[in-house]
């Protein structure tokens, strides 16, 4: 995938398809993906959001993920001790010069990548955006093909911008860009009618069993936790070989399995399935080879779908519904403005219904307040106010004033 695109862009066949993106969401889905690889290697994964980003912006927002997953990545992948950090900042209206304001109005957002990792020498970073370049511990090169960087720069240069650098030896790296995006008013987003109906929570129907086949212990967590939080059955195999011998014990409904594995690889292990397991299994392949050749000869071993790593959440279940015909269940999201958040009257829980969001908010879980809220908000949607007001201030990282809310409840 990274030749195809190093290819395209020195073609000059690559461009930007910019359509309408909900920040917060984007934001969170590239969080989640990067939050399970840091829990993975035991470091932190800090998000520090600006309380004052725009809720829509138009950009291309599969470009923007690739960006920001490679450079994310990149930070865990060097940092064996200590936290890695997404900073997402409002710089305010872009105008450009010789213009009182552009219509529509542009906003500036600042996306920087902070890691307490290996670091670099001034003559690794003179180095580090050309292609087929790589720097650090030869075993942690194997990971990648050294375009990951290359294209990236040259993608946010296409964007208007360029990245920066700066780093020091052994004390980690910094990565930023800033990009000059047209911002849409909520009223004008066509694409807050489709947010409205929420994140998917889970499916209708029995319960769906899928094997997880992969070689990388972390590619199959990042999996687990994204279906396992939507009611999936899963279980793991750690080669092809050990598939095969599942598949008979854990009947699944379905097989995400990767290509390149040792033992017995994907096309083998798909083959084999076919001829001796089952004809009829949904077989998915997800490899960070996405080269046409592999996606043809993916589905010519016998596999049904192909999905590229790093995982595209949405990708992914939009493969497993279309195989296992599934039903999303979606969370009940109510819009309101600012000021209705503000103003309305709110129906408080139950003390004892508070104490797991006391505790996350005294400690600046703002994660783990906003779950909380959403948890509350789905057992008695009579609390739905209330929790839109915890969410809307654990966004802004505001947990002072989330901790003066829940001292309020506690009074009434």
């Amino acid at each position: 995938n990274d030749i195809l695109d190093l290819a395209k862009i020195e073609a000059r066949k690559l461009e930007l398809s910019p359509h309408e993106i909900h920040v917060p969401s984007f934001l969170l889905s590239v969080i989640e993906l990067i939050s399970i690889r840091a829990q993975g290697k035991g470091i932190d994964f800090n998000y520090c959001p600006s309380p004052s980003l725009p809720s829509y912006v138009l950009a291309d927002e599969k470009r923007l993920r690739q960006v920001l997953t490679n450079l994310l990545g990149n930070a865990v992948k060097f940092t064996d001790d200590g936290s890695v950090t997404l900073s997402v900042i409002w710089l305010g209206e872009a105008i450009p010069a010789g213009r009182t304001r552009t219509p529509p109005p542009t906003v500036r957002l600042r996306f920087e990548i902070q890691d307490t990792g290996v670091g670099m020498t001034e003559a690794q970073l003179q180095k580090i955006f050309l292609p087929f370049e790589q720097v650090g511990a030869q075993a942690k090169r194997s990971q990648g093909t050294g375009l990951g960087l290359a294209i990236c720069c040259q993608i946010v240069e296409m964007m208007g911008s360029q990245i920066q650098v700066r780093s020091t030896l052994g004390a980690g790296s910094t990565f930023w860009f800033e990009l000059d995006l047209p911002h849409v008013a909520e009223e004008q987003s066509a694409a807050l009618v489709a947010e409205n109906r929420g994140r998917i929570v889970g499916y209708r129907g029995d319960r769906q069993r899928i094997l997880l086949v992969d070689d990388e212990p972390t590619n199959r967590l990042i999996l687990m936790e994204i279906l396992g939080n939507l009611g999936f059955i899963l279980a793991e195999a750690g080669t092809g070989t050990e598939a095969v011998e599942a598949i008979a014990t854990f009947h699944p409904n379905a097989v995400i399995s990767d290509i390149v594995m040792s033992d017995m690889d994907g096309y083998t292990m798909a083959r084999q399935i076919r001829q001796t397991i089952s004809r009829d299994l949904t077989l998915i392949a997800s490899s960070a080879s996405v080269a046409l050749s592999d996606r043809d000869r993916a589905l010519e071993a016998g596999f049904n779908d192909f999905v590229p790593k790093p995982v595209d959440v949405e990708m992914m279940l939009a493969s497993l519904q279309r195989h296992l015909h599934l039903e999303w269940l979606f969370e009940i999201i109510e819009v309101a403005s600012e000021d209705r958040l503000e103003n309305a009257e709110l129906t408080f829980p139950e003390p004892a219904d508070l104490q797991a969001l006391w505790r996350a908010a005294k400690i600046g879980d703002i994660e783990g307040a906003i779950d909380e809220a959403r948890h509350i908000k789905a057992q008695n949607l009579i609390y739905g106010a209330f929790c839109d007001r915890i969410i809307q201030l654990a966004n802004d990282c505001d947990d002072t004033a989330i901790v003066q809310l829940l001292a309020t409840a506690n009074r009434l």
